[in-house]
Protein backbone atom coordinates (compact mmCIF):
# COMPACT_ATOMS: atom_id res chain seq x y z
CA UNK A 1 0.00 0.00 0.00
CA UNK A 2 2.87 1.95 0.30
CA UNK A 3 3.85 2.38 -3.25
CA UNK A 4 0.35 4.16 -3.94
CA UNK A 5 0.34 6.29 -0.98
CA UNK A 6 3.28 8.33 -0.77
CA UNK A 7 2.25 10.77 2.17
CA UNK A 8 1.58 7.46 4.52
CA UNK A 9 4.94 5.89 3.50
CA UNK A 10 6.53 9.78 4.45
CA UNK A 11 4.35 9.66 8.09
CA UNK A 12 5.75 6.29 8.84
CA UNK A 13 9.64 7.36 7.79
CA UNK A 14 8.78 10.39 9.72
CA UNK A 15 8.02 8.45 12.46
CA UNK A 16 10.48 5.26 12.81
CA UNK A 17 13.58 8.49 12.44
CA UNK A 18 14.11 8.61 16.10
CA UNK A 19 13.57 5.17 16.93
CA UNK A 20 16.93 2.78 18.14
CA UNK A 21 17.50 0.13 15.33
CA UNK A 22 20.16 -2.46 14.81
CA UNK A 23 22.58 -2.16 11.74
CA UNK A 24 23.14 -5.37 9.98
CA UNK A 25 25.83 -6.19 7.36
CA UNK A 26 25.62 -3.43 4.32
CA UNK A 27 24.72 -0.78 6.93
CA UNK A 28 21.35 -1.96 6.56
CA UNK A 29 19.10 -0.73 9.86
CA UNK A 30 16.67 -3.15 11.34
CA UNK A 31 14.03 -2.73 14.20
CA UNK A 32 13.34 -4.59 17.22
CA UNK A 33 10.27 -5.58 18.79
CA UNK A 34 10.46 -3.17 21.85
CA UNK A 35 11.77 -0.14 19.55
CA UNK A 36 8.60 -0.45 17.62
CA UNK A 37 6.10 -0.19 20.31
CA UNK A 38 5.89 3.38 19.94
CA UNK A 39 4.99 3.19 16.35
CA UNK A 40 1.97 3.93 16.62
CA UNK A 41 1.18 5.34 12.62
CA UNK A 42 3.15 2.01 11.17
CA UNK A 43 0.63 -0.26 13.11
CA UNK A 44 -2.29 1.60 11.94
CA UNK A 45 -1.44 1.66 8.40
CA UNK A 46 -0.57 -2.11 8.44
CA UNK A 47 -4.22 -2.41 10.01
CA UNK A 48 -5.50 -0.54 7.26
CA UNK A 49 -3.96 -2.40 4.73
CA UNK A 50 -5.25 -5.84 6.52
CA UNK A 51 -8.83 -3.93 6.71
CA UNK A 52 -9.08 -3.69 2.93
CA UNK A 53 -7.11 -6.60 2.14
CA UNK A 54 -7.32 -9.66 4.71
CA UNK A 55 -5.50 -12.48 4.56
CA UNK A 56 -7.95 -14.97 4.87
CA UNK A 57 -10.93 -13.32 3.02
CA UNK A 58 -13.83 -15.85 3.88
CA UNK A 59 -14.98 -17.16 7.43
CA UNK A 60 -16.96 -19.94 7.86
CA UNK A 61 -18.60 -20.61 11.00
CA UNK A 62 -21.13 -23.32 11.96
CA UNK A 63 -24.01 -22.41 14.19
CA UNK A 64 -24.20 -24.88 17.30
CA UNK A 65 -27.41 -23.98 18.29
CA UNK A 66 -30.37 -22.47 17.27
CA UNK A 67 -29.68 -19.30 16.50
CA UNK A 68 -31.39 -15.86 15.74
CA UNK A 69 -29.28 -12.95 13.91
CA UNK A 70 -29.86 -9.57 14.89
CA UNK A 71 -31.78 -8.98 11.82
CA UNK A 72 -34.48 -11.31 12.47
CA UNK A 73 -32.67 -14.37 10.49
CA UNK A 74 -32.97 -17.68 11.63
CA UNK A 75 -30.01 -19.27 11.75
CA UNK A 76 -30.82 -23.67 12.68
CA UNK A 77 -28.24 -25.63 14.70
CA UNK A 78 -25.65 -27.06 12.62
CA UNK A 79 -26.00 -24.71 9.96
CA UNK A 80 -23.10 -23.13 8.05
CA UNK A 81 -22.19 -19.70 7.60
CA UNK A 82 -19.70 -17.84 5.20
CA UNK A 83 -19.10 -14.01 5.57
CA UNK A 84 -16.21 -12.27 3.36
CA UNK A 85 -14.10 -10.85 5.45
CA UNK A 86 -12.73 -8.32 2.08
CA UNK A 87 -16.21 -7.55 2.21
CA UNK A 88 -16.47 -6.40 5.62
CA UNK A 89 -13.93 -4.10 5.11
CA UNK A 90 -15.58 -2.54 2.53
CA UNK A 91 -18.87 -1.73 3.86
CA UNK A 92 -19.96 1.69 4.65
CA UNK A 93 -22.12 1.37 7.42
CA UNK A 94 -19.42 -0.41 9.48
CA UNK A 95 -16.21 2.15 8.04
CA UNK A 96 -18.30 5.44 7.14
CA UNK A 97 -18.54 7.21 3.70
CA UNK A 98 -14.37 6.68 3.52
CA UNK A 99 -14.50 2.96 3.69
CA UNK A 100 -12.78 2.53 0.19
CA UNK A 101 -10.03 5.13 1.26
CA UNK A 102 -6.66 3.59 2.26
CA UNK A 103 -7.18 6.23 5.49
CA UNK A 104 -4.53 4.42 8.35
CA UNK A 105 -5.57 7.81 10.53
CA UNK A 106 -9.06 5.91 11.04
CA UNK A 107 -6.85 3.61 13.26
CA UNK A 108 -5.40 6.64 16.08
CA UNK A 109 -7.08 8.17 18.85
CA UNK A 110 -7.21 12.33 19.05
CA UNK A 111 -4.80 11.67 21.87
CA UNK A 112 -2.55 9.93 19.03
CA UNK A 113 -2.73 6.46 20.59
CA UNK A 114 -3.93 3.03 18.49
CA UNK A 115 -7.53 3.22 18.26
CA UNK A 116 -9.01 -0.29 19.36
CA UNK A 117 -11.74 -1.33 16.86
CA UNK A 118 -14.06 -4.38 17.84
CA UNK A 119 -13.34 -7.75 16.97
CA UNK A 120 -16.99 -8.33 15.45
CA UNK A 121 -15.75 -5.18 12.98
CA UNK A 122 -12.44 -5.76 12.59
CA UNK A 123 -12.05 -9.56 12.35
CA UNK A 124 -8.84 -10.06 10.40
CA UNK A 125 -7.21 -12.01 13.40
CA UNK A 126 -11.37 -13.63 13.80
CA UNK A 127 -12.74 -12.42 17.43
CA UNK A 128 -14.51 -13.99 20.52
CA UNK A 129 -12.93 -17.58 21.84
CA UNK A 130 -11.79 -18.58 18.13
CA UNK A 131 -9.66 -15.47 18.27
CA UNK A 132 -5.72 -16.40 16.94
CA UNK A 133 -3.33 -16.43 19.34
CA UNK A 134 -1.10 -15.11 17.33
CA UNK A 135 -2.32 -12.23 16.78
CA UNK A 136 0.53 -10.24 18.77
CA UNK A 137 3.50 -11.83 17.42
CA UNK A 138 1.80 -11.96 13.92
CA UNK A 139 1.42 -7.83 14.06
CA UNK A 140 5.09 -7.76 15.57
CA UNK A 141 6.33 -9.27 12.80
CA UNK A 142 4.56 -7.08 10.24
CA UNK A 143 5.90 -4.11 12.10
CA UNK A 144 9.45 -5.60 12.13
CA UNK A 145 9.42 -6.51 8.56
CA UNK A 146 7.96 -3.25 7.31
CA UNK A 147 9.71 -0.57 9.24
CA UNK A 148 12.72 -2.45 8.07
CA UNK A 149 11.95 -2.51 4.34
CA UNK A 150 10.49 1.14 4.31
CA UNK A 151 13.28 2.65 6.79
CA UNK A 152 16.20 0.98 4.05
CA UNK A 153 14.66 0.80 0.33
CA UNK A 154 12.10 3.07 -1.44
CA UNK A 155 9.46 0.46 -2.95
CA UNK A 156 8.18 1.44 -6.15
CA UNK A 157 5.25 -0.42 -8.06
CA UNK A 158 7.15 -1.32 -11.50
CA UNK A 159 5.29 1.13 -14.17
CA UNK A 160 2.39 -0.45 -16.39
CA UNK A 161 1.96 -3.35 -13.70
CA UNK A 162 -1.80 -3.66 -12.31
CA UNK A 163 -2.04 -5.23 -8.78
CA UNK A 164 -5.42 -7.44 -8.67
CA UNK A 165 -6.56 -9.08 -5.32
CA UNK A 166 -7.31 -12.58 -6.58
CA UNK A 167 -9.04 -14.62 -3.60
CA UNK A 168 -8.55 -17.89 -2.57
CA UNK A 169 -7.89 -19.54 0.55
CA UNK A 170 -5.23 -17.08 0.77
CA UNK A 171 -5.92 -13.50 -0.59
CA UNK A 172 -3.38 -12.89 -3.00
CA UNK A 173 -2.41 -10.84 -6.20
CA UNK A 174 -3.41 -12.49 -9.65
CA UNK A 175 -0.03 -11.59 -11.44
CA UNK A 176 2.50 -11.01 -7.98
CA UNK A 177 3.63 -7.91 -7.02
CA UNK A 178 6.01 -6.37 -9.30
CA UNK A 179 8.07 -3.82 -7.24
CA UNK A 180 11.30 -2.33 -7.78
CA UNK A 181 13.64 -1.42 -4.71
CA UNK A 182 15.58 1.41 -3.92
CA UNK A 183 18.32 1.72 -1.20
CA UNK A 184 17.72 4.93 0.53
CA UNK A 185 20.25 6.80 1.61
CA UNK A 186 21.88 6.13 5.20
CA UNK A 187 20.82 9.71 7.68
Amino acid sequence: MMCKHPKVEARILEELKDLQSSSWPGDFSVFECDALRSAVYLQAALLETLRLFPATPFEEKEAHVDDILPNGTKVTKGTRIIFSLYAMGRIEGIWGKDYLEFRPERWVSKSGRLRHEPSYKFMSFNSGPRSCIGKDVSLSNMKITAASIIHNFKVELVKGHEVMPQSSVILHTQNGMMVSLKRRVAG
